[in-house]
């Protein structure tokens, strides 16, 4: 992903391929503006060399169809620009098979497929945005509910990188006091005591102690995919909540409607951590208590990455009223009490709880449906990564310290503070690895 040659003029699609007002075509390098002018009929061309940032109204010929099209071009010159290169946006009246045909053209006059993030790579290499914030970027995008979005925004615009900066700010000059002592120790001169350095060190362990608790209080239900258990009452899905787990989580019983509260529970499904949740079965709401456990239900849909449909297998089929976007499969619950005459498709699996060899076979699909879930990753690595740097920097916070208390001496002090300096580093990209940056980035979209 980091291989590339930062003099290619990239081009790509920026918005969805469905449906939406408008299309976008994105393009970024030094040949940016130049391929803009072969190509757009603008109605009142600016100066060339372009120094100034503009929009103009135009029209593109088409050759493979031999027809024209009237957009709006958005340009910026060298270092006006996200990337710090020249940059265009070429915006047109939405159609799914002509921007492709667009893009192929631009292609043909010398630029390149944009690789998944690329722009928002160039983005940060430039030093317009820090790592944080540009897997903010990948944050918005992913959102499927408002606390997901909110947190993504505060991301984006610098809530998380802010106070990291704030604290290696102070531990910069923190170290750059006990360095410049080194320098003079022969010397009766004295920059900072020890005991400013143990005041310094404590208020960056209070402040990174509570910025890890502010990321841990984001609840484990939107850091891991979250699979719900859906059906009618009496459908099997507490019983096969409760084989899952391998554990009497959720009341069983033959009466329909014994569930009524959410019940959930973490699992791990070979190294792939979920949170399974057990809802309601569906049946008419009467009452307060019923509407509560429908509202629930709901909200549990709402926040689900993967739905499994319970029918047991006896019954005939019926339609769940589901979101367009979420991923399902269909189980045949109770397979043990029926036998199923008809031939079953690739989204429906038997299952009973009486037999082991179904229990794995639904494990591995939900863990193989899950790993398509490409937002559900998102939220692990993402969040887990900053999180893991974050408990670095305070590992070596507090062993500064212990070397303070212990008298080990300034040299090693300056070492352990310095390993703390690195982690924070890597939280926003001042530290970073082509490795680091290809996890990153690669999960973004092509013209992002």
């Amino acid at each position: 992903m980091t291989n590339f040659d930062w003099l290619d003029t990239i081009v790509g699609i920026a918005t969805p391929s469905n449906i939406g007002a408008r299309s976008i075509l994105r393009i970024a390098g030094p040949r940016s503006h130049e391929i803009l002018q072969s190509r757009i009929q603008m109605r009142n061309p600016p100066a060339v060399p372009w120094n100034r940032r503009f929009v103009q109204a135009g029209s593109l010929h088409i050759r493979a169809i031999d027809r024209s099209a009237s957009c709006i071009v958005y340009a910026w010159p060298n270092l006006r620009s996200a990337t710090g290169q020249a940059m265009a946006e070429i915006h047109l009246p939405f159609s799914g098979p002509l921007v492709p045909l667009i893009e192929e053209e631009i292609i043909a006059c010398g630029a390149r497929r944009a690789r998944p993030g690329e722009f928002t790579l160039r983005t940060f290499l430039a030093g317009r945005l820090d790592l944080a914030e540009a897997e903010g970027v990948l944050g918005l995008i992913d959102a499927d509910n408002i606390d997901l979005l909110r947190e993504a925004i505060d991301q984006r615009t610098g809530g998380l990188s802010r106070p990291v900066a704030e604290i290696r700010s102070d531990l910069l000059n923190l170290l750059a006091d006990i360095e410049a002592g080194l320098d003079f120790v022969d010397e009766d001169i004295e920059f900072v005591t020890d005991e400013q350095i143990a005041c310094r060190l404590s208020a960056a362990a209070d402040q990174l102690a509570s910025l890890t608790e502010r990321l841990a209080s984001r609840s484990t239900e939107r850091q891991l995919p979250v699979v719900v258990l859906l059906g009618d009452p009496n459908a099997g899905k507490s019983s096969l909540f409760n084989k899952l787990l391998n554990d009497e989580r959720a009341i069983v019983s033959p009466r329909a409607g014994t569930t009524r509260d959410r019940v959930s529970a973490e699992l791990t499904l070979h190294q792939l951590r979920i949170e399974l949740v057990d809802t309601a079965g569906y049946e008419e709401a009467r009452g307060t208590i019923a509407e509560k456990a429908t509202d629930q239900r709901s909200t549990a849909v709402r926040h689900a990455d993967l739905a499994l449909c319970c029918l047991p297998a006896g019954q005939e089929s019926r339609i769940f009223d589901l979101p367009d976007n979420l991923a399902h499969l269909r189980l045949r619950t109770k397979s043990d009490l029926h036998s199923l005459t008809a031939p079953l498709d690739d989204n429906v699996i038997s299952v009973s709880i009486y037999d082991d060899a179904s229990i794995e076979r639904l494990k591995d699909r939900i863990r193989d449906e899950l790993l398509k879930v490409v937002r559900s990753v998102h939220r692990v690595n993402s969040s887990s990564r900053i999180r893991q740097s974050l408990a670095h920097a305070m590992e070596s916070v507090q062993s500064s310290l212990s070397v303070l208390d212990a008298c080990m001496g300034h040299e090693v002090l300056a070492s352990s503070i310095r390993e703390g300096l690195s982690h924070l580093g890597e939280v926003v990209g001042a530290v970073y690895t082509d490795d680091l940056l290809d996890r990153v980035f690669s999960r973004f979209c092509i013209g992002k």
